[in-house]
C-alpha cells in the first residue's frame, strides 16, 4: 500500500481483489442471527424485533483478513433517525458507536478491527431516547488466522494497537545548513506540539539524542543522517556515525552493524540514488518516496516507479518500505511528509518491529481511516484524498476511485 495523497472527499470504501476493483457499500442483510435477551424472555413486540445483528450470524467462522463488518438494523424515532446503537466484545465494557447509514437510516455498521484468533462474542445494544428501554443482542463466532482463498495477503497492519504519526528526516542547528532551525530539544518539543509521537533528529554525520525532551508522550529515536558524496542515508538507532567517505556499502554496514536500521535518502536528486544502487546495496529496510525538500510532483511519481522496480528485484523476502520524510532545516518546512505507524505502543521496541514489519504508511496530507484486508480485499478509505489507486505488481491501476 503506498503512499496516500490529495485533498478532497472520497466517501466509500474502496476494496480490491487481485485484479478486481469497486465501490464497497453496505452489503445485502441477512435475516437469522440469535435474538436479544428479551426477545427470548417473551416480551417481543415491534422495538424489539427491529434490532438485531444481521451479519455476521451466530456461529460464523471469520476470516481471510483483519477487518470484519459487522451489520444490523434499529428502530428509528420519531424524526426517522436511529438512536445510539454500540458494540463490545467479549467481557469488555468499554462501549464504541455504530455507525448509522445515511442511505438506509435504519441500518448500522461497525468495522471490527485486529480481532485475536479465537471465540468471541459480539454485543451490541441499542438505547432509545427515552433511556427507559436498553436492548442488547449477542452472537458468536469464531476467528481464524488462516485463508479460505487460494492467495494469501502479507497484510502488515494485521497487528493490535493505534496509529502513531512520526518523522524520520530533520535537522537541528546541529547541522552544518541548519542556522535557522531550532536546538535539538526545541526541535522535538516543536515536532510534539504539532502532533508528532516519535521523532528521529538526523542532523549530518553527528548523532543527535536530546533525551531530555522525551516523554510519555513523544518518543526520542537516536539517529543521524550519513552525508557522503555518493548518496545520503538515514541511520536509525544509532549511536556512532560512519565515516562519509566511506562507500555506500560500508557505511550501511557501519549502521547495522551497531544494529541500527537504515534508510537511502531522496533519491533521484542531485545527492541521491538510482535503480542500479538499490538493487546493488543491502541492509536498508526504506528509502525515501518522499522528501519534502526536494520532491516534486514528477519525482515523486518516479519514486514510486523506482519502489516497484526495487520490489520485484529484489523479492518478498528482501522487501523495502518507503517512508515520506520532512528534511526539514527550519521550522517553516515542517509537516510535509511523515509516516503514521501501527504498534501496540510507544515504545522502542514497538516501533522498531512495526518499522521493520511494514506496519505504516507514508503521506504528505490525507490519513486513512481505514487499512487492511476485509473478506479477502485490500480496503481503504480517506476522507481527505482526492484519489487512491491500487496498484498491482506491474505498475498497472487495477482499482481506483
Amino acid at each position: 500500500m503506498g503512499a496516500a495523497n490529495g485533498a478532497s472527499v472520497l466517501r466509500s470504501w474502496l476494496r480490491v481483489r487481485r485484479s478486481v476493483a469497486g465501490l464497497l457499500f453496505l452489503a445485502s442483510l441477512v435475516p437469522g442471527c440469535a435474538i436479544s435477551q428479551a426477545m427470548r424472555q417473551g416480551f417481543l413486540n415491534p422495538v424489539m424485533a427491529s434490532f438485531q445483528i444481521l451479519a455476521p450470524r451466530e456461529g460464523s467462522v471469520l476470516d481471510d483478513g483483519d477487518l470484519f463488518l459487522i451489520e444490523g438494523t434499529a428502530p428509528q424515532n420519531n424524526d426517522g433517525v436511529v438512536d445510539r446503537v454500540e458494540l463490545a466484545f467479549d467481557l469488555d465494557e468499554q462501549w464504541m458507536p455504530a455507525e448509522h447509514s445515511s442511505v438506509e437510516p435504519a441500518r448500522w455498521r461497525y468495522l471490527w478491527s485486529d480481532p485475536t484468533p479465537g471465540a468471541h462474542r459480539i454485543r451490541a445494544r441499542f438505547q432509545g431516547t427515552s433511556q427507559a428501554a436498553l436492548l442488547e443482542q449477542i452472537v458468536s463466532v469464531e476467528v481464524r488466522d488462516e485463508w479460505s482463498t487460494a492467495f494469501a495477503l502479507d497484510n502488515p497492519y494485521d497487528t493490535p494497537g493505534r496509529f502513531y504519526k512520526g518523522q524520520l528526516h530533520d535537522h537541528s542547528t546541529w547541522s552544518f545548513d541548519g542556522w535557522t532551525s531550532l536546538p535539538p530539544a526545541e526541535l522535538a518539543q516543536e515536532y510534539q506540539r504539532r502532533g508528532y509521537s516519535f521523532l528521529a533528529i538526523t542532523d549530518h554525520d553527528v548523532v543527535s539524542y536530546p533525551a531530555e525532551a522525551q516523554n510519555e508522550r513523544l518518543l526520542l529515536i537516536p539517529a543521524y543522517e550519513s552525508t557522503g558524496e555518493s548518496g545520503h542515508i538515514t541511520g536509525l538507532w544509532a549511536s556512532r556515525p560512519a565515516d562519509p567517505v566511506l562507500a555506500p556499502q560500508l557505511r550501511l554496514d557501519h549502521i547495522t552493524a551497531q544494529g541500527g536500521m537504515a534508510i537511502l535518502n531522496h533519491p533521484g536528486w542531485r545527492v541521491g540514488w538510482n535503480g542500479a544502487d538499490f538493487r546493488a546495496l543491502k541492509g536498508y529496510f526504506g528509502f525515501e518516496v518522499y522528501n519534502g525538500m526536494t520532491s516534486t510532483d514528477l519525482r515523486a511519481e518516479r519514486n514510486l516507479a523506482l519502489w516497484h522496480e526495487v520490489l520485484n528485484a529484489k523479492g518478498w523476502a528482501n522487501r523495502v518500505w518507503a517512508v515520506a520524510v520532512d528534511d526539514a532545516h527550519d521550522s517553516g518546512s515542517i509537516d510535509r511528509g511523515w509516516i503514521q505507524l501501527k504498534a501496540p505502543r510507544l515504545s522502542h521496541q514497538a516501533v522498531r518491529q512495526a518499522l521493520e514489519r511494514g506496519s505504516f504508511y507514508a503521506s504528505n496530507g490525507p490519513s486513512y481511516t481505514v487499512l487492511g484486508v476485509l473478506d479477502g480485499a485490500v480496503t481503504a478509505s480517506s476522507p481527505e484524498a482526492a484519489r487512491i489507486r491500487f496498484i498491482d505488481q506491474d505498475r498497472k491501476v487495477v482499482g481506483e476511485g
